[in-house]
């Protein structure tokens, strides 16, 4: 458990590491990243554990290198991961797919009947009874030299993923879910799950469920206009348009620059960029529907 983590910053050297995982009966993974300012993430940190030794790969420094795919998708050991959905999400942005066989300790314990959303510090003390070092908040991972902290904290994060993995598929066999949990996780494998889908994209928005008939129509199509929009400009989708005021435009549906002059929170500039366009995808559909109470 007090495995040092070594940093790879060489391709040289990660090439070596994926001879050495080849062999691993399982790996365990995460990522940091860092989307504060953009749509897409970028990729600040790989975190791999195997047996007796915890690796953190620098994606700063190493660039493309072929051996990063190598090591996620080449290698044929068990693939570790707590709360996988980001961590894949990420993995599919950049190289479109993700690896497998995978392993998820926050989905197992759930499948287990027991906390469905548990954390990996929590999981690690309950079970283990260790203590994982304290979350860093807003750190920049894409920021040059690491700190000792921000090492320590990487190393963490993976330290206690292949313990976790044997008790848990311990459990899973003893109390007959093994199979229908591998069955679970082969559906996460499909990659469509960590693509965006912009005729989606309404069902993040909070209270959209409330809006019926036209109103609801109006707000899938100013979201799927934003999720789009966002793409292109790689920038996060509240920097276009607020959830908030697509909520609003959805209800009132305003019909001339006026009427969207009136919508508090909808910036001159976005009024000035996209009025237009939310303009057209507001006029279509001309029928309000009252909100569900």
């Amino acid at each position: 458990m007090n495995l040092i983590p070594e940093l790879i910053t060489r391709n040289s050297d990660l090439q070596n590491f994926v001879r050495e995982a080849a062999g691993a009966p399982w790996l365990g993974l995460d990522t940091e990243f860092v989307r504060d300012r953009n749509y897409y993430p970028r990729f600040g940190l790989l975190q791999v554990a195997i047996p007796e030794r915890i690796v953190l790969v620098d994606p700063q420094a190493l660039g493309e290198s072929p051996a990063f795919p190598a090591l996620l998708f080449a290698t044929p050991g068990t693939k570790i991961l707590h709360a996988a959905y980001q961590d894949l999400e990420l993995i599919a942005h950049y190289y479109g797919r993700v690896p497998a066989p995978l392993f998820d300790t926050q989905a197992a314990t759930a499948h287990l009947g027991r906390q469905d959303q548990i954390g990996y510090t929590a999981l690690v003390r309950d079970r283990l009874e260790a203590v994982t070092a304290p979350p860093l908040g807003r750190y920049d991972w894409l920021k040059r030299p690491l700190s000792q902290t921000a090492i320590r904290y990487a190393a963490d994060d993976v330290r206690y993923l292949g313990v976790l993995y044997s008790m848990l598929s311990r459990d899973l066999e003893d109390n007959g879910l093994a199979r229908s949990f591998r069955t679970a996780m082969e559906t996460c494998t499909n990659i469509a799950r960590y693509l965006p889908n912009p005729d989606e994209a309404w069902r993040r928005i909070r209270a959209a469920r409330r809006l019926s008939g036209a109103a609801r129509e109006r707000l899938q199509r100013l979201a799927a206009w934003r999720e789009r929009q966002a793409m292109a400009e790689d920038r996060p989708r509240q920097w276009l348009v607020r959830d908030d005021i697509l909520l609003l435009l959805a209800r009132l549906a305003p019909t001339d620059l006026d009427g969207l002059a009136a919508i508090r929170g909808l910036s001159p500039a976005a009024r000035h960029r996209y009025g237009r366009v939310l303009l057209d995808l507001l006029t279509p559909i001309a029928d309000e529907s009252p909100a569900i109470p």
